[in-house]
């Protein structure tokens, strides 16, 4: 039996899903509804790589000093140097999904794998997506073929009967654009008769993780935030040294998965009376990750809102909030 796999291996989360030849029923999940969360976690105790779900929800600032490793900006462009690494992690997702979903690839002798990838850039090159099929097969995926992620999605929505008839249907001078607006980055597919045209920039919602983070310890156009009228939202000055002088990557990645979490908690609607989000990631109750030499925060915040979100998203640009961390 031949079945077909389809893989979205985004930046802020991961989703995979199969189908087969002979049935019009809709593809199914092979990870959790909705995609598990992007990112790997070694652990001290059995040095196994840990993806999605089982290493990214739940675990608190406690829980650092038992990590190896922790790393969310695994999405880099495929190189050589890094072809090691992207193989250990897609090598984990492969592992897990044929673990926990065995059932899914009981009985197929031939399993045939579409996988996503940015549109735009570097990525456009014949060379880099060669390399990218190579690694992912070495990593246990069988006959890859890679697709622009965003004409993935405009071909899905093609074979479905409102996709179908409003496309099938088109004048010559029509024009669809469908857009990709990953964490990673947005894509763009235009659609104009027979022809596609597609295009890409590094300018993900993955930004907004950082920018949340930085407002956090830099504060906005240089104003501290609060978390209420009288009480500040950090003491700044010890994380930011930290992190530019000691702190390791763990616990910056731990700040941006904490940011990642609220943003989306936010875009849900969970707020609180005040119209805000906040979440305590220290307190004085008591923790031991190391902080090197320094002094350790008694406390550190993370406050989303509509008013930061406006700022963050429609008035402050970028590059200006993030600085070197944007180039």
């Amino acid at each position: 039996m031949r079945r077909i796999y389809a893989a979205d291996m985004g930046a802020g989360s991961t989703s995979m899903f199969w189908k087969d030849l002979a049935d019009d029923i809709s593809p199914s999940d092979l990870t959790n509804v909705g995609g598990e969360p992007s990112g790997y976690v070694i652990y001290f105790k059995d040095n196994e790589v840990k993806v999605g779900y089982d290493a990214l929800t739940g675990f608190n600032y406690e829980e650092l000093n038992l990590i190896k490793e922790f790393h969310l900006n695994w999405k880099k462009l495929p190189t050589e140097e890094n072809r090691a690494e992207l193989t250990t992690y897609f090598r984990a997702w492969n592992k897990k999904i044929r673990t926990k979903r065995a059932q899914d690839f009981e009985g197929v002798d031939e399993e045939i794998w579409f996988i996503g990838c940015p549109t735009g850039g570097k990525w456009k090159r014949r060379s880099v997506r060669k390399l990218y099929k190579e690694i992912l097969e070495d990593a246990g995926f069988k006959n890859v073929t890679i697709i622009p992620e965003s004409n993935g999605a405009l071909a899905y929505y093609h074979k479905r009967d409102k996709g179908a008839h409003i496309l099938d249907d088109m004048s010559a001078t029509t024009k669809i654009v469908l857009f990709d607006l990953g964490a990673y980055s947005i894509d763009a597919t235009l659609f104009e008769g027979n022809k596609l045209t597609s295009y890409g920039e590094y300018l993900g919602a993955g930004l907004i993780d950082k920018m949340i983070v930085r407002a956090a310890l830099y504060g906005v156009n240089g104003v501290p935030l609060k978390r209420n009228r009288k009480a500040a939202l950090n003491e700044p000055e010890i994380i930011r040294e930290a992190l530019e002088e000691y702190v390791d990557e763990n616990f910056r990645n731990f700040l941006r998965i904490q940011a990642r979490n609220l943003k989306e908690d936010f875009f849900k609607g969970q707020l609180d009376s005040n119209g805000k989000l906040q979440r305590v990631l220290i307190n004085s109750s008591g923790y031991s990750y190391d902080f090197g030499d320094g002094d350790e925060p008694e406390q550190l915040w993370l406050l989303f809102s509509e008013k930061l979100r406006t700022s963050l998203m429609e008035e402050i640009p970028v590059r200006d909030l993030l600085g070197d961390e944007f180039n």
